[in-house]
């Protein structure tokens, strides 16, 4: 990726220290979080459906700014009814430790953290075998570090994305694909795969619940990552910063199919306990996949008015269910199908 969060050629490896820090934060409020209500109610824990990629950024910039914005984000959240301003502090806590038990190599400092540290680790991992993965290609001259092919290479899968970057024309091609670049992610895809692989084979203290949860937590903070770049606002954004939402960058894969390519990257073998298939695009992912892939099809078909890009958009819904349907929530597919999006269901996790 370009030098927003680490930077690579030949040689030269490089990170901007306050990026890559925002998002190891974003990482620590996840495992946050997810301890806080687990303490509370174990089946909110598991689902953590009210806390998305754009929540995790925001609180990270809030304690960066200080006291008084942490402060007033405690009153806008617990207004809003989901959080408490007691929960959140505690959260905050946890997050103190995690960060004081990796700045010691030793461990000394985690305490009772230790479970959080590991759900950190686990969501940071994910999040950096992408992110290292990519740049890691450029790094070795242009030469991926790990020669087998992954399994979305095994099963055309990352083809398939390659084709539906410009398929048909309803996808477009902003600019020509940079051969390196689309390398890059496939060396990413090999890395996450290799992570989760290891993941799965490590003795780990966390239920299986809590590592699919870090898996879709790591997928909410890459794509609001990929979609926002350096200094990427909080859920505000929804409303507020719209305009800075990047449907891709020229040159790279659209960013919703270099997210899709990672999600299915980190699947695993066994998504739930029951056999079941669960997507892990969902909340504040799906969110912003939907609107930057509902933006290129109006792009690419010329819509100017809202009637035209509501049309580009229909003619184009039966492509992105094939293709992405599975990777979404249904309620997405059916908010395609007829065009009434409802917030509450659409892109809710099952």
């Amino acid at each position: 990726m370009r030098f927003e969060y680490c930077y690579s050629k030949t040689g030269m490896f490089a990170c901007r220290e306050e990026e890559v820090g925002r998002l190891l934060m974003s990482a620590a409020w996840a495992a946050a979080l997810v301890s806080v209500r687990e303490r509370d109610d174990r089946s909110k824990a598991v689902a953590l459906g009210d806390v998305g990629g754009g929540d995790l950024f925001e609180l990270s910039n809030a304690v960066e700014k200080g006291e008084q914005e942490f402060d007033r984000l405690l009153t806008i959240w617990a207004d809003e009814g989901n959080w408490t301003r007691e929960e959140l502090r505690a959260g905050l806590t946890i997050v103190k430790r995690i960060v004081a038990a990796e700045s010691d190599a030793s461990d000394k400092e985690a305490g009772s953290a230790d479970v959080e540290l590991e759900l950190y680790r686990v969501v940071s991992g994910y999040v950096f075998s992408f992110v290292v993965g990519h740049e890691l290609l450029h790094y070795a001259a242009d030469r991926c570090m790990l020669s087998d092919s992954s399994e979305l290479e095994r099963t055309g899968e990352f083809e398939r994305l390659l084709k539906l970057h410009g398929q048909n024309g309803l996808l477009c091609s902003l600019e020509p694909l940079l051969t390196t670049e689309v390398l890059a992610d496939r060396c990413a895809y090999r890395t996450a795969a290799t992570f989760d692989s290891a993941l799965q084979r490590k003795k780990t203290s966390l239920p299986h619940w809590k590592i699919m949860l870090g898996r879709r937590l790591a997928v909410d903070i890459l794509s609001w990552a990929l979609a926002y770049g350096p200094g990427s606002p909080g859920r505000s954004s929804y409303t507020d910063d719209m305009r800075f939402l990047r449907a891709g960058t020229p040159g790279y894969m659209h960013n919703p199919l270099r997210v899709v390519g990672f999600a299915r990257s980190i699947r695993g073998r066994d998504a739930t306990t029951d056999g079941k298939e669960r997507e892990i695009i969902c909340e504040d992912s799906a969110r912003v996949a939907v609107i930057q892939l509902n933006r290129i099809l109006a792009f690419c078909a010329g819509a100017d008015s809202r009637s035209e890009v509501v049309a580009s958009v229909r003619n184009g819904q039966p492509m992105l269910v094939n293709e992405l349907g599975v990777d979404l929530p249904g309620g997405v597919s059916e908010a395609w199908r007829t065009g009434v999006f409802v917030e509450e269901s659409t892109f809710s996790c099952r």
